[in-house]
């Protein structure tokens, strides 16, 4: 009982102290595993949508699913995966390796997907096929988030954290200019 009324009177210290609490709140926003997670809850919402619209609302949302897919997957293969991969094998984490390898596998099969879905012409056989997608998705989020994340956290700290989303998010941002312009 005493931990709990612990856990309280900080939570009510935090709410008093307000100014103090800034900065770490700067900080996890500024976290590359904070913008990653970000990603995860909006593809995972998009398709909560995919799910119950109908119509051409759920070939839209479908598309817009496949585009925050094959983006979230080039941020992760080209910015996320290098930075953990070199502070493994800095530091020796053979778990962290294979557990990368494992990932970029998952990412090939779910790009073979995708690519399949642009050849796919019954429109039945496209939701469904976007459907079995999603369930390759979230297996690969929850394992990532899991498992890798943690790592993450460890193997780069709160620096590498913080230098992690500041080139994850210029290198979405150059994604999402590209995309504009195509």
């Amino acid at each position: 009982m005493r931990v709990l009324d612990r856990r309280y009177s900080i939570a009510g210290n935090a709410q008093r102290a307000g100014e103090k609490n800034r900065p770490a709140r700067r900080r996890q926003e500024k976290n590359g595993l904070v913008l990653l997670r970000g990603d995860h809850e909006n593809i995972q919402s998009e398709y909560d949508g995919f799910q119950t619209s109908g119509g051409d609302d759920r070939y839209f949302l479908a598309n817009r699913i496949l585009r925050e897919l094959s983006r979230h997957a080039q941020l992760e293969a080209e910015v996320f995966y290098p930075a953990l991969r070199r502070q493994a094998e800095r530091q020796g984490h053979r778990k962290c390796s294979a557990l990368l390898r494992d990932a970029q596998k998952e990412h090939r099969t779910m790009a073979a997907h995708m690519d399949r879905l642009n050849d796919v012409t019954q429109d039945d056989l496209f939701l469904r096929q976007v459907e079995d997608l999603m369930v390759e998705v979230r297996h690969h989020v929850e394992q990532e988030e899991r498992e890798l994340f943690p790592l993450a956290e460890s193997l780069l700290g709160e620096a590498g954290l913080v230098r992690l989303w500041r080139d994850l998010r210029h290198r979405k941002d150059e994604l999402l200019h590209q995309q504009c312009v195509a």
